[in-house]
């Protein structure tokens, strides 16, 4: 097989070209077919393609290939078009997850799945379809794709999975993830705050301002707590000091888990602003809370009722966060690392169609598996520190690479010796366990928030906040300078590394904060619309002069998703340094 033209649906690999049958394909029903491009497909083809053959091209799956709803009398003219090199069926054996069958069940072989749909599919016809074949708790969740795929979850015996994959509006079926918090239990800390790793950045009057993170942890935080208490008493909304929304349809309390993130991102002691040493991050932003156990089915409701990581993203975009931090994974069954499911999609779509906003996900704990959110291809992973800033070392933080073989963790951040909220308490703080990927996530995240404040008020390039100089910048550029500014932690080795990443991130390597210092940042950051397309270029040439100091460029982009059942194997971050 040419292994450019080799297309990865689960656990199977072919050619579709080898594949492909010579006879005519029997007359039905549209049904589901893998079509194959040539080449990468120009604008000008993809316009065309559509119009001719009404095809979607949206539910890529690599290489080059896509998976539409044909007529059976579209299929002989469409495999004769120049762009297009092989229409083979989509098998109803593709579209279920190998992890399908090895998902936890109970007694009766009974399992919780999600479904994704073709944008089309009639919602009351596919449940009634789910229910002839035994599912339960049917839910019909949001679309969740670039493209409009819609995601159905039920519970299901796990010996009907092949009799659903071959419905004809099924696109996939995989097993609902298990969540982890991404914290060990017990412990204490090495040693108390982590101002020192941030102090450069806040000496500059970057504190946060005017930024906005969201939480989706397992319940809101403790709002009692003088980290987030409003000074006049307003209930959480736009004019509240620290909390602008809180989304909690489970109804769930306070946690320690929740509360101590929150108050590593953004918390401040409304009593003493700005000097409480265990602050956070970034301690001048606002936050938007969700509780993720909301992606979970609940019954209270004349319906079963649960959400999705594309619409908590959304709601919580809706409410003003740009920046969502993430300090849990999901897990699949039968072992290994960050299988690309819906949650990795979700973000990989809400990303996508929202570029402004950037995703941050722990890795999860040493010797756990990694997974979704952070291990999707937009997002940025990552793994907990030792609190030493002038040499630190991985502390927390399951290795990579994923399943596919792209590079996760991204970057490591400060997670061990940690100190924040605790819940339950009217203004305590202290350590909960030594390091954690958990802690070291709000951190990132509220890196990201200053350098995007760095932007918003105008300090790039001068340094200094001007007002003519003022940026809104992407996802990507946020990614870009968190990784252009991480360190290796072990110079000698080879990187990025899979178990750190770029390294450990050092804003002030990266920020012109100082107009005298030589060293420059130079920043080109275009939304997808301004983008390159299949078959341009751009060159920007750079001049290195003799004894100047080193040269590091980083690219990231953004793309939207494959389809859940291959991931592309891509990466999204390239860094040179000469």
């Amino acid at each position: 097989m040419n292994p450019e033209f080799v297309v990865s649906i689960g656990d199977r690999s072919f050619d579709p070209l080898q594949a492909q049958s010579d006879d005519e394909p029997d007359a039905g029903p549209p049904k589901a077919w893998i079509v194959q491009v040539a080449r990468p497909l120009t604008a000008d083809q993809v316009t065309r393609l559509r119009s001719t053959f009404d095809l979607r091209l949206t539910e890529y799956v690599p290489n080059l290939a896509y998976i539409e709803r044909l007529s059976p009398d579209t299929v002989p003219e469409l495999r004769e078009d120049p762009a297009i090199r092989a229409v083979v069926p989509f098998d109803g054996g593709l579209s279920v997850s190998p992890q399908a069958h090895t998902t936890p069940r109970d007694d009766d072989d009974i399992a919780g799945f999600t479904i994704l749909a073709f944008p089309d599919t009639d919602l009351d016809a596919a449940r009634s379809a789910l229910a002839d074949l035994g599912g339960e708790q049917i839910t019909a969740l949001d679309a969740t794709m670039s493209g409009g795929a819609k995601s159905i979850r039920l519970n299901l015996s796990v010996d009907r999975l092949e009799a659903v994959g071959a419905l004809p509006f099924v696109l996939w079926v995989e097993p609902v993830p298990t969540i982890v918090d991404d914290h060990p239990e017990g412990g204490a800390a090495l040693q108390p705050g982590t101002a020192g790793m941030l102090a450069g950045i806040w000496e500059h009057g970057l504190h946060g301002e005017e930024q906005v993170i969201g939480i989706l942890d397992n319940g809101p935080a403790d709002l009692h707590h003088c980290y987030f208490v409003d000074g006049e008493g307003l209930p959480p909304g736009p004019g509240h000091r620290k909390i602008i929304q809180v989304r909690n349809a489970h109804k769930q309390d306070p946690g320690p888990h929740a509360t101590f993130v929150a108050g590593c991102a953004a918390g401040d002691d409304v009593g003493a602003p700005g000097s409480s040493p265990c602050r956070g991050g970034a301690y001048g932003a606002k936050l938007v809370l969700g509780n993720r156990m909301d992606l979970t089915i609940f019954d209270e409701a004349p319906e079963p009722m649960a959400s999705t990581l594309f619409a908590e993203l959304s709601a919580a975009h809706a409410a003003g966060a740009v920046i969502h931090s993430n300090s849990w994974h999901a897990t699949t069954p039968g072992g290994g690392h960050a299988t690309y499911d819906v949650t990795a999609s979700d973000v990989d779509s809400f990303t996508w169609q929202n570029e402004d906003c950037l995703v941050l996900g722990s890795s999860g704990n040493s010797g756990e598996q990694q997974g979704p959110p952070g291990t999707a291809k937009n997002a940025v992973c990552v793994s907990a520190a030792t609190s030493d800033p002038a040499a630190p070392a991985l502390g927390d933080g399951a290795a990579g690479p994923t399943a596919d073989g792209r590079v996760k963790p991204d970057l490591m951040v400060v997670g061990c010796g940690v100190q924040s909220a605790l819940n339950g308490t009217d203004c305590g703080t202290g350590p909960r366990a030594a390091c954690a990927s958990s802690y070291a996530t709000p951190l990132a995240a509220a890196a990201a928030a200053l350098v995007r404040q760095y932007f918003t008020e105008g300090f790039h390039p001068t340094g200094s906040a001007t007002p003519g100089d003022r940026l809104v910048p992407s996802g990507a550029l946020l990614k870009a300078v968190l990784l252009h500014a991480a360190v290796p932690v072990d110079p000698a080795a080879a990187y990025p590394s899979d178990s750190t990443g770029w390294g450990a991130v050092r804003l002030a390597e990266c920020l012109a904060l100082d107009p005298t210092s030589p060293r420059r940042l130079q920043v080109r950051d275009l939304r997808n619309a301004a983008g390159l397309t299949t078959g341009q270029e751009s060159t920007h040439p750079v001049e290195v002069l003799d004894g100047a100091d080193r040269l590091k460029a980083t690219l990231v982009w953004t793309e939207p998703p494959p389809r859940c059942r291959a991931s592309g194997r891509r990466r999204s971050t390239t860094s040179i340094s000469s």
